[in-house]
Parts: structure tokens; C-alpha cells; sequence
């Protein structure tokens, strides 16, 4: 009866191990076409991405197919990392590019931000000589950041009002505004990297446009600009705001908020625009200026478009000349 018994267990494993074997020559050989960038995922990224716990929490959507540089390294973009897979490599393994300690080397201006940490909720990460601290840690452990996330190479940052974090693959930010769950996000420095490496932008092109869905928006793409470069106290200045999607394409109806800042501490917080965006993506807004420091001064504005539970933050200035 115990032969039987060890036989049966034995035939088990073996049709579990050829199953699982079936699935992942599966995996490699029939792609993944994702329908909300127009992109497909296969190969050994495909089974990189999807043995991922959070991929797309991690990841994001691919955002170019995947191709041979000049180096001979097979490479993906997608909107939070890059895959690399060199195969001379004796490893024969996918690899993360280190995004976020190269987009932090090649930033030119860094605001440490002025929060003393409190060391019993501080971890401290010996190879680099910095530290993850509070939510940024919890956040960090609970997504297996030593493998996904790398360890910090900076200290706590402030960009605007968010606090940031750069880690090796990504940068960590915290939006206070968010619901408990969804208040810790990755930057897209997939796609911040694409253009500082300066890709060729047709990579970015969709594969099938006929399945993308169209009313999917996964991010926003949020400008401002002034019409005037410097204008003169009490006249009026106009601010045009553009919101873009991920396919570059403009999204009707957003609600874009304003926020001056005058140099002399005096701002006009949070004003709505009353018009939502147009078919072209485009709302503007006119105001006077008003500021009681004399001189040729900046006036810094903020603009925020929210969208369903994104939020998207762009700034831009102009002079007053007294």
C-alpha cells in the first residue's frame, strides 16, 4: 500500500512539474498585448513581469515594445521601470535598470527636505549610508523593495509640496491628500528616463490602435504657461493649462486648479478654473496681478488637475515690472 501511495505522489509532482513547465514555455512564446498603451509584453519579460507580486503597482503598463540597443541588451520601457536582458550575460536573467539613481544623477537640483526622523521608526541601509523612515518604510517592506525597490540613495526630498524619495529602481512619493491606501505612489521614471536618454519617440508608438481603449486615462500630462513673460502691477496675466493622457492625446473636462505665489508671501490659493478643458485639452485662466513688492520680482504659479483618483501637479512663472 505504501508503494502504491509513493507511486501515485510521485506521478503528481511529475504532472506538476510538466504543467508548470507547459505554462511557462507559454509564457515566452504567445505575447501579452496590453489594450491601455497599445503595447505587447512576451518572452522572458513577460515572465519576469508577471511572476512580479504588484507589477502593475511596481511597473505600470508597457509603454514600448521591446527592442536591441547598441550594445546588443534587449530592453523594455514601461511607465514606472525598464527591463534589461544581455544575452551574454552568464546570469541569463532579467534585470531592473537602476532608474531612479539615474535620473537622480542627472537632476540638477535637490531640497532636502527639513523633517527630523524619528530613529526607532528609521531603517538604515549601509551600502548607500541612507535611510527609509515611516510610511516610506512600510511601503518599502511591503512590496519586497529590497528586490523591486532597491535601497535609498537619498534623503528625504521635498518637490513642491510632496515629499520624495529617491531608491535605486524608483522614486517614492507621498500624496497626503489620498486615501490611506493609495497614499504612497512610484514615479513614472520609465518614462521621465525615455526622454532623458533621449529614445527614438516612435518607439512609443501603439502596436494595434484599433483595441486601445480609448476611455482608459492611466496618467496625465499637465502644462502651463503664461502669455506674458513680465507684465506690470495691476495688469491682467492669462495662464493656458494643457492636460494630455498617456497616449498624448487631450482630455475633455478636467478641472484644473490655480495657486500664485507672490514673492511678498501674499497668495490666491485653490482658485477653480470655471472652464473644464476643451476638446483640444486646453482651459485658460485670466487674473490681475497684485503685488506689493516693488522691483522686477518672480510671481511662481501652481497648477493641479485632478482626475478620478490621479493627481497631477506643473508650475510656471512670470515677472512683474514695477
Amino acid at each position: 500500500m505504501n508503494k502504491i501511495l509513493r507511486g501515485i505522489l510521485i506521478l503528481i509532482i511529475l504532472g506538476a512539474s510538466i504543467a508548470a513547465g507547459v505554462s511557462v514555455r507559454a509564457q515566452e512564446s504567445t505575447p501579452r498585448y496590453f489594450p491601455e498603451t497599445g503595447h505587447t509584453l512576451h518572452g522572458k519579460f513577460r515572465i519576469f513581469y508577471e511572476s512580479t507580486p504588484d507589477a502593475l503597482l511596481l511597473f505600470g503598463y508597457p509603454i514600448t515594445e521591446a527592442f536591441t540597443n547598441a550594445q546588443g541588451v534587449e530592453i523594455q520601457y514601461f511607465q514606472r521601470a525598464r527591463f534589461e536582458y544581455n544575452p551574454a550575460s552568464p546570469t541569463n536573467a532579467v534585470h531592473l535598470t537602476p532608474l531612479g539613481r539615474l535620473v537622480y544623477e542627472q537632476e540638477e537640483e535637490h531640497f532636502p527636505a527639513n523633517t527630523p526622523p524619528n530613529p526607532t521608526a528609521c531603517q538604515h541601509f549601509a551600502d548607500t549610508d541612507q535611510q527609509l523612515c515611516y510610511g516610506f518604510l512600510a511601503f518599502w517592506k511591503a512590496h519586497r523593495g529590497a528586490t523591486y525597490l532597491g535601497s535609498p540613495i537619498s534623503p528625504l526630498e521635498r518637490d513642491g509640496d510632496r515629499l520624495v524619495q529617491y531608491l535605486e529602481y524608483a522614486r517614492l512619493e507621498w500624496h497626503p491628500e489620498a486615501s490611506r491606501q493609495g497614499q504612497f505612489v512610484l514615479t513614472n521614471l520609465g518614462e521621465i528616463y525615455f526622454r532623458l536618454n533621449k529614445e527614438n519617440p516612435r518607439l512609443l508608438l501603439p502596436q494595434n490602435t484599433s483595441f486601445i481603449a480609448e476611455s482608459t486615462v492611466l496618467e496625465m500630462d499637465v502644462h502651463a504657461f503664461v502669455t506674458k513673460a513680465s507684465v506690470s502691477q495691476g495688469e491682467e496675466q492669462t495662464i493656458y493649462v494643457i492636460v494630455r493622457d498617456q497616449k498624448r492625446q487631450p482630455i475633455k473636462g478636467a478641472v484644473a486648479s490655480i495657486t500664485v505665489h507672490y514673492p511678498d508671501g501674499h497668495t490666491i490659493s485653490n482658485i477653480i478654473i470655471p472652464d473644464s478643458t476643451n476638446d483640444y485639452g486646453f482651459t485658460t485662466w485670466r487674473f490681475p496681478v497684485d503685488s506689493s513688492q516693488p522691483g522686477f520680482v518672480e510671481v511662481s504659479v501652481e497648477v493641479t488637475a485632478p482626475q478620478g483618483t490621479m493627481k497631477e501637479h506643473t508650475r510656471t512663472s512670470f515677472r512683474i515690472w514695477y
